[in-house]
């Protein structure tokens, strides 16, 4: 009664198998969008008065492509990009960009080298609810020797590495479902 018979054991390993391959695919994805800087530090602490944001800001390192978190109570706070001079003097007319988007869980994108800055209206900026975000170029990687060309080989931006264990899964599987 302990013993699973083939069928049975094909029951558990294919679902595990293709929870895997998902696992992976969630990390390729992650890769690909960048981090995710939560801004205050974890979520709990989030975006809202009396807070050192600066210090914060100071204490990361922002590169193009990546993302900020702003996790904050909807119906009292909202995060508004401005320019230099409305962050200095707390001016919430005429934002850049209107971050909120109503939930309270709001992401903005880092998509420039520049200075971003963002405040809350509602006097709100006076109690500490402004940030300056320095945002750089993504460093470069290491430089490599550069490899002989593969004989027979033909250019390709499908992202070979990125599918090598997911098709070697699959082989693995049919040979499971072979095998028991």
């Amino acid at each position: 009664m302990g013993l699973l018979t083939s069928s049975g054991r094909r029951l558990l390993v294919v679902p595990a198998t293709w929870i895997l391959v998902l696992l992976m695919m969630v990390v390729s994805i992650q890769n690909v969008l960048g981090l995710i800087h939560v801004v205050g530090g974890t979520r709990q602490e989030g975006w809202k008065p009396d807070r050192n944001y600066t210090q914060w800001s100071m204490n990361e390192r922002f590169y193009v492509g990546e993302w900020l978190y702003f996790g904050f109570q909807r119906y009292m706070y909202n995060v508004l990009q401005v320019n230099h001079t409305a962050y200095e003097n707390c001016i919430s007319d005429n934002p850049i960009f209107n971050v909120t988007g109503g939930a309270g869980r709001d992401v903005f994108e880092l998509k420039e080298p520049i200075t971003y800055y963002f405040i809350s209206a509602g006097g709100y900026c006076y109690h500490g609810m402004k940030l300056a975000v320095l945002v750089q170029n993504p460093p470069q990687p290491p430089a490599q020797a550069p490899s002989p060309p593969a004989k027979n080989s033909s250019p390709s931006n499908f992202g070979t590495t990125n599918m090598i264990v997911p098709i070697g899964l699959v082989f693995i599987t049919s040979w499971l479902f072979n095998f028991w």
